[in-house]
């Protein structure tokens, strides 16, 4: 630019100096054939410099519009990734909001599920202590069902009618109150056996709720892993759409969505196993 201003006025000069030269009208006496030459000279001379001017002119001229063209399109590629950047920003904003409830749903579901585990293993505990008794029960009766007939009340009773001799009736006086004993427990053995039946109808209904919430879970936890699953396509589309600057931030935020998503499928396999047991 300074250049050019300068040739601008150079040329300015030389044209009005050319001007003065032909508006003059020496007379022929006074110029001498050198002088005519060597003006001749000067002029061509003059008129070459302009034209290497003009030249470099032309050239600074061209040169500036292609960096002028250069900045326009830097400038409009800077403001349409300017835009592309707040857009991703936006995007990137809303999925983390995203993370952020699933997150959070995730946490209420594994607390949820660790009282259900907890209310699961009383329930499994309280099962086998009433098997264990009612195992300790039939176990019992098997014992009471080897006895033989002969010591029934009844036959005891006749055989101590038939009795002659003192020390016979004590003897049998002695066995009848044993039997009575004996099937003053045997009923007592019964009423707790019904009672053990009734037990086994609420072990069913234990079971069956146990059965029905672990099903509720199992079902919630899909549901969980197929949203975390669209979540995890959706990341996938953004790293690839995203620019250099928010490569490291949102490779951070997959890890993290990676690691959550192994977390519940271990959940998930440790409530298929219980489920098993």
């Amino acid at each position: 630019p300074v250049k050019k201003v300068t040739a601008f006025i150079y040329a300015w000069k030389v044209y009005k100096f050319l001007n003065l030269f032909f508006s003059m009208k020496l007379p022929v006496k006074d110029l001498s054939v050198s002088t005519l030459q060597r003006q001749r000279k000067e002029l061509q001379l003059l008129m070459a410099e302009l034209k290497d001017r003009e030249r470099e002119l032309n050239a600074m001229s061209a040169s500036h519009h292609k960096q002028h063209q250069a900045w326009e399109q830097d400038r409009h590629t800077m403001v349409m990734l300017e835009r592309r950047c707040a857009g991703l920003e936006e995007e990137l904003q809303s999925r983390n909001e995203v993370i952020r409830v699933l997150t959070k749903h995730v946490g209420v579901v594994e607390s949820r599920e660790k009282v259900m585990e907890k209310e699961l293993g009383e329930a499994k505990q309280l099962i086998c202590e009433l098997e264990k008794k009612q195992q300790h029960i039939n176990e019992k009766c098997q014992d009471y069902e080897l006895i033989p007939s002969s010591l029934h009340p009844v036959c005891l009773v006749l055989m101590f009618v038939k009795a002659e001799g003192e020390e016979e009736k004590l003897s049998l006086w002695l066995e009848i109150k044993a039997c009575f004993i004996l099937f003053i427990f045997l009923t007592e053995t019964c009423c707790s056996s019904s009672f053990t039946g009734e037990g086994e109808s609420w072990k069913d209904e234990l079971l069956e709720l146990s059965r029905s919430k672990q099903e509720r879970i199992m079902s919630e936890l899909l549901c969980l892993q197929q949203v975390c699953e669209n979540q995890r396509k959706d990341l996938q589309l953004l790293r690839l759409n995203q620019g250099s600057t928010q490569r490291q931030e949102v490779h951070v935020e997959i890890c993290r969505l990676d690691q959550g998503f192994q977390q519940m499928h271990v959940h998930k396999l440790h409530l298929i196993f219980n489920t098993q047991l």
